[in-house]
């Protein structure tokens, strides 16, 4: 009788949503203590997320193969525990686990993808409602086709993109890239999840007292980079206001339209100009206006390409939301690559601004 053959005993794969299960009750447990303490939402907020974090930590590998859209059991079930620190929860289980995608229709959440951190990416399907997209993250990427109060506030790295209704993107954002598609005219209103606030269509703006980073905008915005304080806006949509009391260490580009605006600080673009420079009130930064430059000057061929690589995003982003799997699809797409290629064409066409516009 030969060798006894060795034989592998067959890989079984570890329950990753009964683990999940088990680690939100047992952070349920301190979410519920942390919930009742004398803080402001913001300290209860942080301290959920540590615990979270500490909870699931020792659980990170068993999360590394789930799909995009492998939770969707999981997300709702919270969501029907109406856990005002859900969202704390939600946000590690991304950001401290193998997860490498998390998508889905969020509904009721205070915030999700909170302190995003690179590497990761979170993707709001359409009917998504939330009051805090991404605040605070420091890398990876957000996709939203949702409604949220705010996308990439405080955000310190990571792309941020918007096809759906924000009233605040990248308020007070640092090196981050926060990118707009979405035309807010058509969003009736946008219910703040956690007072039940329904807000104004008018009261939308983008990188408010923005503190670096790059925002463009390629739809309808009353407002881009008010009191920033450096970075770069980027408008080829409609505008009201652009760069109203920005420091000089921040730069606006108009490669789209300026209209009228009903405030006392709103200057008048004129069509034949090509240099402005804002000052006061108005703002000390550096405004160029290309729209009408038809020349092959380096920085209007450099706004050209950028608009091109977001539609291109923007295109196969809206492409694959009408298909099956379509988090996985675009959830695959280069969005490092993508962000990357943002920066290298906004950080060369400021260099070549001054000379090609003079």
């Amino acid at each position: 009788m030969g060798p006894v053959e060795k034989r592998n005993r067959p890989a079984v794969r570890e329950d990753y949503l009964g683990v999940a299960l088990a680690c939100y009750a047992l952070w349920r447990q301190v979410s519920s203590v942390i919930a009742n303490e004398r803080e402001y939402f913001v300290a209860k907020r942080e301290s959920a997320y540590a615990a979270a974090a500490d909870i699931l930590s020792p659980h990170a590998c068993v999360f590394a193969s789930v799909g995009a859209d492998g939770l969707e059991a999981l997300l709702r079930q919270i969501e029907n525990d109406n856990e005002p620190l859900a969202g704390s929860f939600v946000s590690a289980l991304l950001n401290e686990t193998g997860l490498p995608v998390m998508s889905g229709r969020f509904r009721g959440y205070s915030q999700i993808g909170y302190r995003i951190k690179p590497g990761k990416m979170l993707i709001l399907e359409k009917g998504s409602l939330v009051d805090q997209v991404g605040y605070e993250g420091t890398g990876g990427g957000v996709v939203s086709l949702g409604s949220c109060w705010s996308l990439g506030a405080f955000s310190k790295g990571g792309l941020y993109v918007n096809l759906g209704g924000a009233v605040r993107i990248g308020s007070r954002g640092g090196d981050s890239v926060r990118i707009n598609f979405a035309n807010h005219r058509k969003q009736r209103a946008v219910v703040r999840s956690v007072n039940s606030i329904v807000l104004p269509t008018e009261s939308f703006d983008m990188a408010y007292r923005a503190t670096g980073g790059l925002d463009v905008n390629l739809c309808w915005e009353y407002a881009m980079g008010t009191e920033a304080s450096s970075g770069t806006r980027l408008n080829y949509g409609v505008l009201n206001l652009l760069g109203i009391g920005a420091a000089s260490e921040s730069r606006a580009v108009n490669a789209g339209r300026m209209v009228p605006a009903t405030t006392p600080y709103h200057l008048s673009v004129t069509a034949d100009a090509d240099v402005f420079r804002w000052k006061g009130i108005v703002g000390k930064n550096e405004f160029f206006d290309i729209v009408n430059r038809k020349g092959d000057g380096r920085a209007v061929t450099l706004a050209r390409e950028i608009r091109r690589m977001c539609f291109e995003a923007r295109d196969l982003v809206t492409k694959s939301a009408k298909q099956e799997r379509s988090a996985e699809t675009i959830a695959a797409y280069d969005w490092a690559g993508f962000e990357a290629g943002i920066r290298a064409r906004a950080g060369e066409m400021g260099k070549h601004l001054g000379d090609d516009l003079a």
